[in-house]
């Protein structure tokens, strides 16, 4: 009985620490993310910085640090520059429409309404049995607490 109220306090602890740690590790990163754009906008002149031609920002650390996950040695921090496109739906269907193109570039994907399903089950058109027959159970276990 010991052993449960120990384990139990300890998964607390725990939890509360990861979600600590986790908070601590994205002000860290946000605040290195932020000295490496003014560091790279105005760098002191005893630090390497340079930009890529992606826009990338780099900066290379005065002596190494251990990333104890990967146990590897970091000599270079990077604010990297991504860019991803996104179809503006409402633009290119616009587009498309005023150059009679909408339908070469519009798929029609059927999709079965669960709601039209339960109506006929409710019309008797299809029996309880059909109705449990179209469903599969999924069990999962979660792991709960609660008080008192």
């Amino acid at each position: 009985m010991d052993a449960v109220v120990k384990w139990t306090e300890e998964f607390f602890r725990f939890k509360k620490l990861a979600a600590h740690s986790k908070k601590m590790q994205e002000s860290l990163r946000d605040d290195l993310l932020g000295y490496i754009e003014e560091t790279a906008e105005d760098p002191p002149d005893d630090l390497e910085t340079w930009t890529d031609s992606n826009g990338s920002q780099y900066v290379r650390l005065p002596v190494p640090v251990e990333d104890s996950v990967k146990n590897k040695d970091i000599q270079v921090l990077k604010r990297e520059h991504r860019v991803s496109k996104i179809l503006d739906e409402d633009r290119a269907t616009e587009l498309l429409a005023e150059r009679k193109l909408l339908e070469r570039c519009t798929i029609m994907v059927p999709v079965l309404d669960e709601e039209s399903i339960l109506a006929l089950n409710f019309e008797g058109v299809l029996s309880d049995e059909d109705l449990k027959s179209l469903y599969d159970e999924k069990e999962t276990w979660a792991f709960t607490q609660q008080e008192g």
